[in-house]
């Protein structure tokens, strides 16, 4: 099932769409918020030309709206509302950075269920599906509000959370669920507790769909293989969003040929290069995304850096029939390491590790030192049947792959079953010392 505005093409729905709710936003923001009065406060927005010069205002990003948050606490002079008009509180997972306060109105959380909604229809799930939604529901947008965007769909969502995983494994063998949705790694969590304490095999749980988000790696076919292999399930790239901007933002369809963006008219995106100059938003180009908000209340957000590098894979009408445009996740700024002038993901290691499953947990880290990076430190987790005079000649066959593939070079540690620790929520993959 599509939405109407899934059918309109980019061009037409900047013009007719983007444009006049920028307009508003714009108005709406400098009069209500002393945020954004203080950050335009040289646009005369009344004489500003939305459509020629909304690329020349600033951007900004998380470190600004949280610096807003530390100088005048507890929300900051972002919010544009009163708060007896917030319904609700959120946080960001504070992964890269303390915890920002996400705050909405009525109509925010209305627009939020509606994207996130047509996100997992794209992915397939259906009414007749039963999904164990296992995100963190603790003040994390990606529990209640992904819940409420599962329920959308007409599914029946069992509100699990994270926490609990032996009584998870429990449940699901009582009730059946035909999806579950949460981050990938978790997945490792449930292997484990399921070979050791239940005696069982992934795919013996009889799940039929992976519903995936919070962390990179769907989009490598290897390591979404290795998943299917062991679970017997088909993966989704499910849920892509940043809880500051939108819960969920992308997603696949059946097709799988990159993320769909679903959020025409309540988000326009922008692409921008290294130095922020403006990308065309077309098949073969990449950048940062760069996210505002349309119609947002409580929290408006304009020329937001995402932190991710993207790929736009398409902007003609996909085989599911959507208009919108495909993109694919490279890695994220934040994240990247430079190492001897390359620029590099770590999420990249997954695509390596799925090539040895038959030798390796699929958990890892980085562990990064201060200073200039000539050699990447790597953590490798063994499985717990493999013993160390079992990889002979192995370690040097990782490193020419990843010298190969990634023009880097890394100095690698294996060990033991259980050394690297393993998370319900994202996985932290880079260790700073």
């Amino acid at each position: 099932m599509k939405d109407k505005i899934e059918n309109i093409t980019l061009d037409e729905f900047h013009h007719s769409v983007n444009i006049p709710l920028l307009k508003k936003q714009l108005s709406f923001a400098i009069e209500n918020s002393l945020f954004w009065k203080e950050w335009f406060k040289d646009i005369d927005i009344k004489n500003f030309d939305v459509h020629a010069d909304f690329h020349r205002l600033p951007l900004c990003d998380k470190a600004d709206i949280l610096n807003d948050q530390i100088k005048t606490p507890p929300f900051g002079n972002l919010l544009s509302v009163d708060t007896n008009r917030v319904a609700r509180l959120h946080r960001t997972s504070g992964t890269t950075n303390q915890p920002f306060l996400v705050l909405l109105t009525e109509n925010d959380i209305k627009n939020t269920v509606l994207v996130g909604t047509r996100a997992f229809r794209c992915s397939g799930v259906t009414p007749d599906d039963i999904v164990v939604h296992c995100l963190n529901y603790c003040m994390w947008s990606g529990g209640i509000t992904d819940h409420q965007c599962l329920e959308g769909t007409g599914a029946m969502v069992i509100p699990f959370g994270v926490g609990n995983s032996k009584y998870l494994i429990q449940t699901i063998k009582r009730i059946h669920p035909t999806a579950i949705s949460c981050t990938p790694s978790y997945l490792g969590r449930l292997e484990e507790l399921l070979i050791d304490e239940f005696k069982m095999q992934p795919r013996d749980l009889g799940l039929k769909i992976g519903l995936f988000g919070g962390e990179l790696g769907m989009q490598d076919p290897g390591y979404r293989l290795s998943i299917e292999e062991k679970w017997g399930i088909q993966c989704i790239d499910a849920n892509y969003g940043l809880s500051e901007v939108l819960s969920i933002i992308g997603s696949e369809c059946s097709f799988k040929r990159g993320l769909h963006y679903h959020a025409q008219g309540i988000l326009m995106p922008e692409l921008v290069d290294q130095e922020m100059n403006n990308r065309p938003l077309e098949k073969g180009s990449s950048g940062e995304l760069v996210l505002t908000c349309l119609r947002r209340e409580a929290q408006p957000l304009f020329r937001y850096r995402t932190h991710d590098i993207i790929e736009i894979v398409d902007t003609d009408m996909c085989e599911c029939g959507r208009e919108d445009f495909l993109f694919k996740i490279l890695g994220r700024t934040d994240d990247m390491i430079v190492v001897k002038g390359v620029n590099f993901f770590p999420s990249s290691i997954q695509g390596v590790l799925c090539k040895f499953n038959n030798l390796f947990s699929g958990e890892y880290r980085i562990i990064l030192e201060s200073g200039i990076i000539s050699v990447l430190q790597l953590e490798i987790e063994l499985l717990k049947s493999v013993k160390m005079e079992d990889l002979s000649g192995i370690k040097k066959h990782i490193q020419d792959i990843i010298k190969s593939e990634h023009s880097v070079k890394v100095e690698i540690e294996f060990v033991s079953y259980g050394t690297i620790p393993k998370s319900e929520n994202k996985m932290k993959r880079v260790v700073k010392v």
